[in-house]
C-alpha cells in the first residue's frame, strides 16, 4: 500500500493495522480505540490496536487508550512497554484502572499536553532510548516523568513477594530485575520516598516467603499441644492436669500428696505446652522459619528485614543522565577514572594522533569482560553473583592508576586505557587477581581479558574504531 503523502494529515482517517504512517518529521499523540473518533488535531493518530503501532516506524510522544475494557487496556500497555515505545507515556480514560505501567487518567487535550511535555525532557537529554542498557532504560523513564514514583506491587508468585512492574517489564528476567534494583539502590540513583510494608528474607536464598512453626525447644518436635498444668506445693512438681488426676482425686505423681484445696496444695501456673515426644513442658515454644522455596531451616531473628518503599529517580540520578554518565555497572571503579563512552574514544584519538608524531609516547589498551555473568547468575543467585561482581570491579579499581580511564563494554565488561604503559603487565596483573577471588564451588568465572600495545601491535594511521575494534571481535560472540 502506498505511504500517504504529505498532504494527507493524520486526522484524514482512521489508521487500520494495514495503514502506513506519516512519515513527516512531527511528533504525534496515538489514539487507541476501538470507535472511529470525530474530527481530530492534527497531531492525533487514531489506530484500533496498538499492533499497527508497535510494529511499525512513527514519531510519536505518547498514547491514549479509550473505549476499551481494562484486560484490553493491560495487554496494549504491557504490549507497548515491550515495544520500541517503551519510554513513551500511556494514558487511559478509564479512572478505575490503576496498572501501574499507565500513566494515569487523562482526556486527550490533558493527555496531549502532558506528553509534549515528556517529549521535550526527552528530545532535551539526546539519548537514544533503544541504545540504552536496562539501568538507563528505568532511569530515563523515570526521568521524563519527573516526580513519579515506582510503586511495588504484591504478588505472591514474586520470590520477593513485591515486584516493581516499570522495572519487570523493562527487564529481560526476574533475575535480571533483582539485579538492576540492587544496583540502582546501592548507586542511589534510586531512592525510597513512601514506606509500604516490611518483609523478612531467607539468609541463604532471598526469598521472602518464610514458614513459621511452633516446635519443642527441647527436641524440636511439631507435636507440641496446649495443656492446663499444675503445681504441687510439697514437692514443687510441675506438669499437665492429667498426670495429676486418679480415681480417688488430685494426686501429685511425683510425691503421692492428695491436693485438695488451690491456693493451699496446688496452683495453676500459666497455661503451658506439653510436647508429646519427649514429654517436656514449657510455656512459650520455639519458633522456627522454614523457606518455602530453599528448605532451610532458620530461627525469625536470622531472617532479614526488607523496606518496601515506593521509588523515585535522585537528583545524583538525574545528574547521570543529563551528564551522559549513567552507565556504571562496575560501581567500584574510580570515579576519577570511570568516563562515558564517547570521551574515552575522544582519547584514544587524541593519542593516537599523538603517537603519530611522538613514536615513543605509546599508550595500552585492556579488553575485559565476563562471559558466563548470566550463568554465574542462575548458579549462585543475584546477591550472591552481584556481591562476585562488585569484588571483581573493586580489584580492578586497586590496579588502576589515577592516570588510567575505564569506560563499559557491554553488561559485565569495562575497557582499560593505560597511558605509557604495558598493557599485557596490567592483563597479567588482572589475571592473578582474578585467580585469587573466592568464588562459590559451583560456579566458574569465564573472563576474556584481551590486550594490545600501541604503537607496537597498530599500523600506521589507525582509527580509534580500528583499535577498538581489534579488541571486541574476539568477544563479539559473547556479547549481546
Amino acid at each position: 500500500m502506498k505511504s500517504p503523502e504529505t498532504k494527507m494529515t493524520a486526522s484524514d482517517e482512521s489508521v487500520s493495522s494495514m495503514t502506513s504512517f506519516p512519515t513527516s518529521k512531527r511528533f504525534f499523540l496515538v489514539l487507541i480505540s476501538p470507535d472511529k473518533p470525530g474530527q481530530l488535531p492534527e497531531n492525533v493518530i487514531h489506530v484500533t490496536d496498538q499492533t499497527a503501532v508497535v510494529e511499525g516506524n512513527i514519531n510519536l510522544f505518547g498514547f491514549l487508550l479509550q473505549g476499551l475494557s481494562e484486560a484490553e487496556q493491560n495487554k496494549a500497555v504491557s504490549h507497548i512497554r515491550q515495544s520500541q515505545y517503551w519510554v513513551h507515556p500511556v494514558y487511559t480514560d478509564n479512572t478505575n484502572n490503576k496498572n501501574p505501567l499507565l500513566d494515569g487518567h487523562k482526556t486527550l487535550v490533558e493527555a496531549m499536553s502532558s506528553a509534549q511535555q515528556m517529549q521535550e525532557l526527552l528530545i532535551s537529554l539526546k539519548l537514544d532510548p533503544q541504545a540504552l542498557q536496562t539501568d538507563e532504560k528505568i532511569m530515563l523513564y523515570q526521568y521524563i516523568r519527573e516526580q513519579s514514583e515506582l510503586r511495588p506491587v504484591l504478588d505472591r508468585n514474586s520470590k520477593r513477594l513485591y515486584r516493581y512492574p516499570v522495572i519487570d517489564v523493562l527487564s529481560k528476567t526476574e533475575e535480571l530485575a533483582d539485579i538492576v534494583l540492587i544496583d540502582l539502590l546501592k548507586r542511589q540513583t534510586l531512592i525510597p520516598r513512601t514506606l509500604l510494608d516490611r518483609t523478612r528474607e531467607c539468609p541463604h536464598c532471598g526469598s521472602a516467603h518464610p514458614h513459621f512453626i511452633d516446635v519443642c525447644p527441647q527436641c524440636e518436635s511439631i507435636e507440641i499441644h496446649k495443656t492446663a498444668a499444675l503445681h504441687c506445693f510439697t514437692c514443687g512438681h510441675v506438669g499437665p492436669e492429667t498426670d495429676f488426676q486418679s480415681p480417688s482425686g488430685m494426686l501429685c505423681p511425683q510425691c503421692n500428696t492428695r491436693l485438695r484445696h488451690i491456693g493451699v496444695d496446688y496452683d495453676r501456673p500459666l497455661t503451658q505446652y506439653a510436647c508429646q515426644s519427649c514429654h517436656h513442658i514449657f510455656i512459650e515454644p520455639k519458633i522456627r522459619a522454614n523457606c518455602l522455596d530453599c528448605g532451610s531451616e532458620n530461627l525469625p531473628e536470622q531472617l532479614i528485614p526488607h523496606d518496601i518503599s515506593t521509588l523515585v529517580l535522585s537528583v545524583q540520578g538525574r545528574m547521570l543522565l543529563r551528564s551522559g554518565a549513567s552507565n556504571e555497572s562496575f560501581t567500584n571503579v574510580k570515579t576519577s577514572n570511570y568516563v562515558v563512552g564517547a570521551y574515552f574514544r575522544q582519547t584514544i584519538a587524541w593519542s593516537l594522533s599523538i603517537q603519530e608524531r611522538h613514536p615513543d609516547i605509546g599508550f595500552g589498551l585492556v579488553l575485559f569482560n565476563i562471559q558466563n555473568a548470566q550463568e554465574i547468575i542462575e548458579q549462585i543467585g543475584a546477591l550472591r553473583a552481584y556481591a562476585l561482581f562488585d569484588e571483581i570491579s573493586l580489584r580492578i579499581s586497586e590496579l588502576q592508576r589515577d592516570s588510567d580511564l575505564a569506560t563499559r563494554f557491554g553488561e559485565y565488561g569495562l575497557w582499560i586505557f593505560l597511558p605509557i604503559s604495558s598493557a599485557e603487565g596490567f592483563a597479567n596483573r588482572l589475571k592473578g587477581i582474578l585467580s585469587t577471588l573466592n568464588i562459590p564451588q559451583q560456579s566458574n568465572i569465564q573472563a576474556e581479558i584481551h590486550s594490545l600495545q600501541c604503537p607496537q601491535d597498530i599500523i600506521p594511521k589507525t582509527t580509534v574504531n580500528d583499535v577498538m575494534a581489534k579488541l571486541s571481535k574476539k568477544v563479539q560472540k559473547h556479547v549481546g
